[in-house]
């Protein structure tokens, strides 16, 4: 059955809608509804202007779309008239990439078009400092993959769109790791897990995350896990970035594919005397159109990542990196090898906001400690109930 959210329609503003509830799960809402729409709508006629309106005052409502954020076009030539097909990478710092004729150029890479296409199949990889923001002055049809998330690669981070400022509230709150302890998971929608202590401190408080915060006022991305720690003359594991930021403007949301702004997996101890990093939390995912249609095997997550296990000091060996989440209900696990490291804990999935601890255990040794998973990402798409983690807040 195909879902069909339709909003209050006024420069693309949204507002919560009811619907059914459902479970959180992967559930499919194929139908012929929504699918039979034509990919691309007809641009408003407010859209267009002659030349000679063309010194007349411009209304905002032909200049100006969205609520999270707004964007507007410095002139009504500026307002896209042509659709547009996603490239498979999109750079949020690429003045190529991203329009330079908008209000919000400064803080967001914004992508326009009178008319968005995803296809089936395709997946849409953006990275950069700058969270993504798609705009279509008409619609957008979602069949492939928009991926946000932050990954942990053969140990190397590649962080998504957005994902670099340093935040505040990221580490307010938080009890840092010492001696060879693991990192916190990140929190941001929801908390972080702790981190494992070492054996020498076990009369100390863990590593612990800050609280979560509410919905920020602003799109941006999720908070890092934090660094493991060491008391040795090597590195500890490396904590996950937080996973990056995407809001699709339109006046409707054809979904049936796939958004993705996970975090990502902290890094293993390298070797004994050191601690795993915390999993990234999840990033931001907003839908900001008037009607949403969803069907088929859609997703929206924006999980946290696994936190890293620590390095074992039996054989001088790394631990194992935590991994990302691939689906809604699947949470990216935590760090655990055949060696004796402290394992890590799993990144939030499903309803569940907040990232697993480490294990607690006492460890013996000169092993370092797990890292804590990261806690979930905030989500905003009205009406929509299935196929999300978290459950969004609208």
């Amino acid at each position: 059955m195909a879902l069909l959210m339709t909003l209050p329609a006024c420069g693309f503003q949204s507002s919560a809608v009811s619907a059914p509830d459902a479970p959180t799960g992967l559930m499919d809402s194929s139908s012929s509804a929504g699918l039979d729409a034509p990919a691309i709508e007809a641009t408003p006629a407010d859209a267009v202007v002659s030349d000679s309106d063309s010194a007349a005052p411009q209304d905002a409502s032909a200049l100006c779309f969205g609520t999270y954020p707004t964007v507007c076009f410095a002139s009504i030539s500026d307002v896209p008239t042509a659709a547009i097909t996603l490239n498979a990478t999109i750079d949020t710092d690429s003045t190529t990439d991203c329009d330079q004729h908008n209000d919000q150029v400064a803080a967001y890479c914004v992508v326009a078009g009178a008319g968005i296409v995803s296809r089936t199949g395709s997946t849409t990889r953006a990275t950069g400092s700058k969270p993504l923001v798609l705009l279509s002055t008409t619609t957008v049809d979602l069949a492939g993959t928009i991926d946000v998330s932050s990954k942990r690669v053969a140990g190397a981070p590649q962080n998504g769109a957005g994902v670099g400022a340093a935040i505040a509230s990221c580490t307010a709150g938080a009890i840092a790791a010492t001696s060879n302890s693991g990192g916190y998971g990140g929190s941001f929608g929801g908390k972080g897990g702790k981190g494992q202590r070492q054996d020498v401190l076990q009369s100390q408080a863990p590593p612990t995350a800050p609280p979560p915060i509410d919905v920020p006022p602003t799109l941006r991305a999720g908070c890092p896990g934090s660094n493991g720690s060491t008391n040795a003359s090597v590195s500890p594991g490396a904590g996950g970035a937080g996973g990056g930021a995407v809001s699709v403007i339109a006046s409707k949301i054809n979904l049936s594919g796939t958004v993705d702004a996970s975090g990502a997996g902290g890094g293993g101890g390298p070797t004994e005397k050191a601690g795993g990093g915390g999993g990234g939390s999840g990033g931001m995912i907003v839908l900001d159109a008037p009607a949403i249609v969803t069907s088929g095997l859609f997703a929206l997550f924006a999980n946290g990542g696994g936190g890293g296990q620590g390095g074992a000091h039996n054989a001088q060996a790394p631990g194992q990196d935590g991994l990302e989440s691939t689906a809604p209900a699947a949470p990216g696990l935590g760090g655990l090898g055949p060696t004796l490291g402290g394992a890590g804990g799993a990144g939030s999935a499903g309803p569940s906001k907040n990232g697993s601890d480490a294990s607690q255990a006492n460890l013996g040794g000169d092993s370092g400690g797990g890292a804590g998973g990261g806690g979930a990402g905030f989500i905003r798409a009205p009406g929509v109930t299935i196929n999300v983690a978290p459950p969004p807040t609208n």
